[in-house]
């Protein structure tokens, strides 16, 4: 794909100026607030060690810890939030007019569910900055999911103990192609796709034991995509109808570029993506920053919002190489 020429940072200066005023005066609130919480503190634990009073100043420290974290959350929560519906949606549109952005919205947890690409029960989800739009002949949709699980653990004492796993990650792709299978395909990471690939279901093993159900090995006459790929579906000869070696080449190539623990899944109409990655991509510049929004910044956000259109680009589907002739 080519990359963008346009200049994204001059076009949004001055918009960006005016969130250069609004980090400032964030972080203005935000060291004011912390001043008075901390000068309260020191009179309440100076004055319980008077009275010598030691249970009191240890409260009164972690009081004002607690009310310290409190306070400094919502005034940096709420420029994030602005600097999300303001920047980043005008940055979407400027990069392709035919996507829209929502901050707040995401893939639904039914609809990562039903790829079965992850087997392990989800005890907590979430999801953020659903990005959707059509790009030639496809309607492609993507956000940022976190997909969790949890332990529970006792100690010697008695003391439980409840610790989270990520079961998945990343940006997670849902895209459209004309032709409905009645089958469900779904495409994981292979021994030869590396570390990552040969163990990749092992921390997903640790909440449950995996069940495929109907979902059976499929056996393709295709040694290093094979290496590179495990291919499960219900129906085997649909399956080896999806993956025609145009397509397997196009999925080499595609996990060369987004990496090696890369999964999909075909079911419906429907084509699913799962690309794990290990940060938020559209959070806004931090506060404590003083380093005004560079275009090496921006740069950073449009790369992920050309995910839409390099996978309609890399997988082909607008020719729409499912369909039948």
């Amino acid at each position: 794909m080519t990359t963008p020429t346009v200049d994204h940072h001059a076009i949004l200066a001055p918009v960006l100026a005016e969130f250069e005023v609004a980090r400032a005066a964030t972080r203005q609130r935000v060291l004011q607030g912390l001043a008075i919480i901390a000068s309260v503190a020191l009179l309440a634990i100076a004055a319980a060690l008077w009275f010598k009073i030691v249970v009191l100043a240890i409260v009164s420290g972690v009081a004002a810890l607690i009310t310290a974290l409190i306070w400094s959350s919502f005034p940096i929560a709420q420029f994030n939030s602005r600097f999300k519906h303001e920047v980043i949606t005008r940055l979407v549109a400027q990069v392709n007019p035919t996507l829209t952005y929502q901050p707040t919205m995401g893939i639904e947890q039914p609809v990562f569910q039903a790829s079965r690409l992850f087997h392990t029960d989800i005890d907590r989800y979430g999801k953020e900055d659903l990005v959707e739009g059509t790009i030639g002949a496809t309607h492609v949709r993507f956000s940022e999911v976190h997909a969790e699980y949890k332990t529970e653990t006792t100690d010697s004492d008695g003391d439980s103990k409840t610790t989270w796993h990520t079961i998945f990650r990343g940006i997670y792709v849902v895209a459209d192609f004309n032709k409905y299978f009645q089958g469900h395909t779904i495409i994981m990471p292979g021994a030869g796709a590396g570390l990552a690939g040969a163990i990749g279901g092992v921390f997903e093993r640790m909440g449950n034991a995996v069940n495929f159900g109907p979902l059976q090995p499929v056996a393709l006459e295709d040694p290093e995509f094979e290496a590179c790929f495990n291919v499960r579906s219900t129906d085997q000869v649909e399956a080896r109808y999806i993956l025609s070696p145009a397509l397997m080449r196009r999925l080499i190539d595609f996990q060369a570029t987004h990496g090696n623990t890369v999964r999909l899944a075909f079911l419906g109409n429907t084509l699913h993506i799962a690309l794990p990655k290990d940060r938020n991509h559209f959070e806004a510049p931090s506060v404590w920053s003083s380093e005004p929004i560079g275009a090496a910044q921006l740069q950073s956000y449009t790369e992920t919002l050309a995910i839409a259109q390099s996978i309609v680009d890399d997988l082909n589907l607008n020719l729409r190489i499912w369909s039948r002739v």
